[in-house]
């Protein structure tokens, strides 16, 4: 699985990357103050964004490019690394299927339909998921 990471400390970057290595997710980081954010995304099979970390103009941005190609966008309202790594390790276990109630993100899911193996809701709905 591939993810886009926008948002997050700087100085936790590499943590990041290593919490997702163990998941086997290839996690590409951005500070969200990077120029033509988008041109630099590419095309993940999941965008992550921590919402109190990254400006109202790059989370419109994420988020509309995210709907142009149709892919899921996680908003975890926690910046810290376990919460990551709770995120990822949902995502990649079957039991995100079935979203619960959850304080720290939410997952919105863009037009294209995703794998049922990796978990995540068909088509274009917004819901909670565990963290």
């Amino acid at each position: 699985m591939r993810a886009a990471f926008v948002g997050g400390l700087d100085r936790l970057k590499r943590e990041y990357e290593k919490a997702a290595e163990k998941l086997g997710v290839t996690l590409k980081v951005f500070s969200g103050k990077e120029s033509c954010l988008v041109g630099k995304i590419g095309n993940p099979d999941i965008l992550i964004v921590l919402t109190g970390m990254v400006s109202h103009s790059a989370k419109s941005e994420v988020l509309n490019h995210s709907r142009s190609l149709g892919t899921p966008v996680l908003f975890l309202h926690t910046n810290g690394v376990s919460g990551l790594r709770r995120s990822l390790r949902s995502i990649t276990s079957e039991r995100c299927s079935v979203r619960f109630p959850s304080e720290t993100a939410t997952l919105f899911a863009g037009n294209r339909p995703q794998d049922p193996a990796a978990g995540l809701p068909r088509g274009k709905a917004t819901g909670e998921i565990p963290a």
